[in-house]
């Protein structure tokens, strides 16, 4: 599992990104998502992201990720821990 954020000033190239992502996984914040993927579709989806975006300007993090030591605070977008998985999610209501 991975974790990718980007940073990406020009809207539709950030729009672009958001639409190769949500191709390979799940958006869990406006601009992180979650990839449940091996190496080699994960280096495809950056094969794919790398022609959209100017490498000068913005940026792209892919952090592993293991769904034992995600830990959640709030409500997130979608469910980012497995049914069985040791992380936490501490979701408060005002």
């Amino acid at each position: 599992m991975y974790i990718v954020s980007y940073d990406i000033k020009n809207n539709k190239k950030r729009n672009k990104v958001a639409k190769i992502l949500e191709d390979y996984g799940e958006r869990i914040q406006y601009s992180v998502f979650m990839l449940d993927v091996n190496r080699t579709v994960l280096f495809q989806m950056l094969e794919r992201v790398e022609k959209a975006i100017a490498k000068s300007e913005d940026s792209i993090i892919v952090i592993p990720a293991f769904a034992d030591n995600i830990i959640s605070l709030g409500t997130p977008m979608v469910a980012i821990l497995p049914k069985n998985s040791k992380g936490i999610i501490v979701c408060g209501s005002e």
